[in-house]
């Protein structure tokens, strides 16, 4: 379990000075572990294991961090989710187990609200100057998308998902993600 000593950042506070990556870069064998621990989370959250692992690896590398808007941990979970999610305190989102699980519920809510619709927005111009390559978005990659720009679903009702108006970082965010995503897929088939 990865706890750090690091206070929670209290709401409006500038983290843009705090913000980056903490500690040192895990040994290969702290790594493995750390994305077992993802992995069980993930089974028991009832989410794609390989889908929450590569989250965390566009988000941070799997590395404990601070965003530039507060959010703490490997998934950068925002700490108002700390107050859904019923925790004593925004602080204990440094803890790998919870980080994860926080992320693979929001992950999973995103996953539940995608809408075939959505699928065209692989020929969305902001997602394929990204260089998302492909004839139709799955739902895994909006999921994700959606983790990061939270608006997504919402932003993307009534619209023609092919000319709505999507953030650059959201469409990066995409791409990253489904590259991501082979890569966690293919550690996991090898064993």
């Amino acid at each position: 379990m990865l706890l750090l000593s690091l206070p929670a950042l209290a709401k409006g506070q500038q983290c843009r000075e705090t913000a980056g990556i903490y500690g040192e870069k895990p040994t290969p064998a702290q790594h493995a572990s750390m994305r077992r621990l993802v992995h069980e989370v993930a089974r028991v959250e009832g989410v794609d294991p390989a889908a929450l692992e590569a989250i965390a690896m566009v988000e941070t590398g799997l590395r404990p961090a601070v965003g530039l808007d507060c959010e703490l941990g490997p998934f950068q979970v925002m700490q108002f989710w700390a107050g859904i999610f019923q925790l004593a305190s925004p602080s204990l989102l440094w803890d790998l187990r919870i980080n994860a699980t926080a992320a693979a519920r929001v992950y999973k809510a995103a996953f539940a609200r995608w809408r075939p619709a959505f699928a065209a927005l692989a020929r969305n111009p902001a997602l394929r100057k990204a260089g998302f390559r492909g004839r139709a978005l799955d739902r895994a990659t909006f999921a994700a998308m959606a983790y990061h720009w939270g608006r997504a679903p919402k932003a993307l009702e009534g619209h023609d998902a092919a000319h709505a108006a999507l953030p650059a970082s959201a469409a990066r965010y995409a791409v990253n993600f489904k590259r991501e995503l082979a890569a966690a897929r293919a550690r996991r088939a090898r064993g």
